[in-house]
């Protein structure tokens, strides 16, 4: 599974290579690529260990934070909010989660 959504990634990603000039090559820039990497494969593996130890029906509502994390590093980081359709989406979801954990605990 992870090999194809590499594979999917790559392929819809190819055309932005040739289109987009890529950043300066400095020490800052190689810095901020190997913190992003480690951060991403650290939380990647807490989240393999959250579903080894944790039921699946109580892990999986708990992503959805990641909805509202990444909404807040958005607008902290760059100043900008979704839109009022994005919100809708992101309470839908966010309320899909709850209910899903709701459910999980009363099973």
């Amino acid at each position: 599974m992870l090999f194809s959504q590499l594979l999917c990634g790559a392929v819809v990603l190819l055309p932005v290579a040739f289109k987009v000039a890529l950043p300066e090559m400095n020490a800052t820039f190689l810095w901020l690529t190997l913190l992003s990497a480690v951060a991403s494969s650290l939380g990647n593996y807490l989240l393999v260990i959250a579903n080894k130890t944790t039921p699946t029906s109580i892990v999986a509502p708990l992503i959805y934070l990641q909805l509202f994390s990444a909404t807040f590093v958005g607008y902290v980081v760059f100043s900008d909010l979704p839109d009022a359709i994005s919100f809708i989406g992101l309470a839908l979801i966010a309320t899909s989660g709850l209910a899903s954990l709701y459910f999980a605990k009363r099973s």
